[in-house]
């Protein structure tokens, strides 16, 4: 279907996510050689942790051993390109666990990492664990120094880092369509429910119901429930805050607004400076290691007073560093 309404280019990155229960189950090799045949040439296998424990408390469907036996099962199919998912700042995670979930992983060797940190929504059954049982999140502390832990592992291991929070073998894989995104100020559209997409400097979000969806669809109507076009100010904000996260091209930029980013925001990017947050040379700004680390919360500096403001009303407090 999306063959014979896009034009995909040849050689194009084409990615699908997996739990290892969709892969270890009934079918699951036939699925995956159903995927290769069809063009997709990425999978990204959300394994989070090792601990088995710890994916019960989570309500997960697989364990340790069947994320193992989904990596070898996608490589006996012929998927080269395997990203696996892991998650900072769960529930019961120790350090010592996060340190046996990457030498677990450093043994499989997979092609790209993700080591992502916990992020709950209010909508997510995990906000009720959190308000109820905060002692067992590990402490902001904890989460950092597993984030320089996953640096100082992969970057032994020859793992590259790029953008931030991904590791990837060689440049061949890294996260092509996220450097698009984040860094090239790159389009995208989104097909389903709760998607986010940005097209010609709107950006939108579908509805978040799969009947308000269905609903939209049936009627003939596109099924965005809000989206706003984004003026010049913002466009630019957009793409420092996420460009920053995977190395943002001055060229671009200065293609885009015929400004540099400090001469736009010059206060903050001193503010920045000082704390050894953010570095550049003569063709791109990008996060220092130090930067790496507060990535969020470097990217809430360039937030726009609307936005500083409709957070602080949400959560009762300030998003900046």
């Amino acid at each position: 279907m999306l063959r014979s309404k896009f034009d995909i280019k040849a050689g194009a990155e084409v990615t699908v996510e997996a739990a290892p229960e969709t892969i270890t189950c009934a079918g699951g090799e036939e699925k995956l050689q159903t995927l290769i045949q069809n063009g997709i040439n990425r999978l990204s296998i959300g394994f989070q942790t090792f601990d088995d424990n710890i994916l019960k408390s989570l309500g997960r469907r697989h364990d340790s051993r069947q994320a193992a036996e989904s990596y070898g099962l996608a490589r006996k199919a012929g998927f080269d390109n395997i990203n696996i998912d892991l998650i900072m700042g769960l529930p019961g995670q120790t350090l010592e666990i996060w340190s046996n979930d990457l030498e677990r992983i450093g043994r499989l060797g997979p092609a790209s990492v993700t080591c992502y940190p916990l992020s709950i929504k209010q909508s997510a059954g995990l906000w009720w664990m959190f308000q109820r049982e905060r002692q067992m999140f590990p402490s902001k502390e904890n989460v950092l120094i597993m984030h320089i832990m996953a640096n100082e592992f992969f970057s032994e291991l020859g793992y590259g880092q790029r953008p931030v929070w991904w590791f990837a073998k060689n440049p061949g894989y890294v996260y092509r369509q996220q450097i698009h995104k984040w860094g090239e100020a790159g389009e995208s559209i989104a097909l389903g429910v709760s998607g986010y997409s940005f097209i010609n400097g709107f950006q939108y979000f579908n509805c978040n119901t799969i009947p308000r969806y269905l609903e939209a669809v049936e009627n003939g109507n596109l099924p965005i429930c809000r989206g706003v076009k984004l003026p010049e100010e913002d466009l630019m904000r957009r793409l420092v805050l996420f460009g920053l996260k995977t190395g943002l091209s001055k060229a671009l930029f200065k293609s885009k607004f015929g400004k540099m980013p400090k001469d736009v925001f010059g206060t903050v990017w001193e503010k920045l400076e000082n704390l050894g947050l953010v570095e550049e040379d003569g063709e791109t700004v990008r996060l220092s290691y130090k930067g790496m680390l507060f990535a969020d919360e470097v990217s809430r500096e360039f937030y726009s007073e609307s936005v500083k403001k409709a957070i602080a009303m949400r959560t009762g407090r300030g998003p900046g560093l």
